[in-house]
């Protein structure tokens, strides 16, 4: 779902206003989410949170309260804490087989473009180690990943510990997952929904309001919910 930065205003401006007006929104239910089982609805929410960043989920569930499932029930309720690997106490690499620790330049210019560089033989030749923190982060996923796999909840939400909810997010998440439904009757159910992301690269498009709300990206960048 894009909800990518308006186009020709400055992100830092634009995220900051998006923060401060977070609380206009008009919609504050969903259907998208419910507190019973429902086979069409996420019914749990993982925050993933360091040990050490206590007040990061304090303030993600205050952000979650404010919203509503379909019942009428806090979004908050939904939520579990998933306890993130720590750069710091990490020892050894993982196997290889769970995690590849590097990454070719190619692969960085793809989802972060740089004007002055080209994806060519080079860049796909040279590769690049993963610092601590980049691995952090993968296993903490690789791990909420397999929970999720193994759990009965026929949709979970991740959110980082950082996220907060955009003034029209719930109501383009409602269109969204009507079409999500409509696709799934169709036969062609979603197994992954990015909530939001921005593409980069030449294929970015601004005229987001001119695009369908569901579409296959070909390059992302994470953004807020």
């Amino acid at each position: 779902m894009n909800i990518s930065s308006l186009h020709g205003l400055p992100i830092s401006l634009w995220a900051h206003a998006r923060y401060r007006t977070r609380h206009l929104s008009t919609r504050r239910r969903s259907t998208a989410f419910s507190s019973h089982h429902a086979a069409t609805a996420i019914e749990r929410i993982y925050v993933i949170n360091l040990d050490r960043a206590q007040e990061r989920w304090t303030m993600v569930n205050r952000e979650l309260s404010r919203l509503r499932d379909a019942a009428g029930h806090p979004l908050h309720t939904l939520a579990r804490r998933f306890p993130a690997v720590d750069a710091r106490y990490l020892k050894d690499s993982p196997p290889p087989e769970f995690l590849e620790p590097t990454y070719t330049l190619a692969e960085q210019l793809l989802v972060d473009p740089h004007p002055r560089l080209d994806i060519d033989d080079a860049a796909r030749a040279t590769r690049i180690d993963m610092t601590p923190q980049e691995i952090a982060v993968a296993l903490s996923h690789i791990h909420v990943w397999q929970l999720i796999a193994t759990s009965d909840a026929p949709y979970t939400l991740i959110l980082e510990d950082d996220a907060y909810v955009t003034r029209t997010c719930m109501s383009l998440l409602e269109h969204a997952w009507s079409d999500i439904e409509a696709s799934s009757d169709a036969g062609h159910p979603v197994d992954l929904l990015y909530l939001s992301y921005q593409e980069t690269g030449e294929e970015a498009d601004p005229r987001r309001h001119r695009r369908p709300l569901l579409r296959r990206p070909t390059r992302v960048c994470p953004a807020d919910l």
